[in-house]
């Protein structure tokens, strides 16, 4: 308020004493060294304040502690330019930021006003040991190291595929969950892998046996005609049949199983999975089968 009544001042004097449009100011010599040393302070609080940066709308430090000194400000924007007309106060030139502001350099991209915090992802978790400082140090400068070049990236990323590939396959060995495929995961897919294991299945036999089949067609062809019309006519369309009849009471009963334990949701696209899966022989069949044959299943799939 006082800098309002000096600025006040200082225009009614310049009006009372201008007579012509190169006039001059008359006005006395105290209240001018006076009005100088109040428009330094404020000059410099401006400075404190990084104004600047503020209405270039990068990023500052907390202005809202200093509100009623920006509204000082506004006055001395119009007592300024009356102070550089009589010659008592040299224009000032903006001064640029130096070169070196990592912080101004950092936050004139894309400035957001505050400032992110920074997330320690070390932490330990429930269920682990806490890490020694040495561990933490090393898991930090892990994360915060950057590739050097596409190359290195590049290794880095076939390094972390063969890893997670390795894993998957010695889960599909043992039949831990944890790194199994994502279509083998979850309780559903592992009853259904079980309840396939745990019975004898047709299906499963039936390459082997049409591989036979074919030997015989082209042994008894050379020796006899009606033995292989006994093979084409006969023996082929039974195990043809017999291969449909056997997965069909399986896709039965696994269905009135998974409506039981899991609800009717659980039954849609687990039939597939497993009449591709009772189609291979048990040895070679991945993951591995965790249950014998004729073996009773359990109630612990949830």
């Amino acid at each position: 308020m006082a800098l309002l009544q000096v600025g006040g001042g200082l225009l009614q004097h310049h009006l009372a004493g201008q007579e012509t449009a190169g006039g001059v100011v008359i006005a006395p010599v105290h209240r001018l060294a006076r009005l100088v040393v109040e428009l330094g302070g404020l000059l410099r609080d401006r400075r404190e304040l990084q104004l600047d940066a503020l209405a270039a709308r990068r990023d500052v430090r907390d202005t809202a502690a200093h509100l009623p000194q920006q509204g000082g400000l506004v006055a001395v924007g119009l007592v300024q330019p009356v102070l550089q007309r009589l010659g008592v106060l040299a224009a000032r030139t903006p001064r640029a930021p130096p070169p070196g502001d990592a912080l101004t350099n950092a936050h004139a991209h894309k400035p957001t006003g505050r400032v992110a915090p920074v997330v320690d992802e070390t932490e330990p978790g429930k269920g682990r040991a806490t890490p020694t400082r040495r561990e933490a140090e090393a898991a930090r400068k892990k994360q915060m190291k950057t590739p050097m070049s596409r190359k290195e990236q590049r290794k880095r990323d076939a390094a972390a595929r063969e890893e997670i590939r390795l894993k998957q396959r010695a889960a599909l060995k043992s039949g831990d969950e944890r790194y199994l495929p994502a279509r083998e995961q979850g309780p559903v897919r592992r009853f259904c892998r079980d309840y396939v294991d745990r019975r004898y299945n047709v299906a499963e036999f039936l390459l082997p046996f049409l591989i036979v089949l074919l030997i015989l067609f082209a042994v008894a062809g050379s020796m006899s005609s009606s033995v292989s019309a006994f093979l084409t006519v006969v023996i082929y369309p039974v195990v043809i049949l017999t291969t449909v009849l056997d997965e069909f009471l399986m896709v039965r009963g696994l269905r009135r199983e998974l409506k039981a334990r899991f609800g009717p949701d659980a039954v849609k696209g687990s039939v597939l999975y497993a009449v591709l899966r009772s189609t291979q022989l048990r040895r070679f069949r991945l993951p591995k089968p965790q249950v014998a044959r004729g073996e009773k299943l359990g109630t612990n799939y949830r």
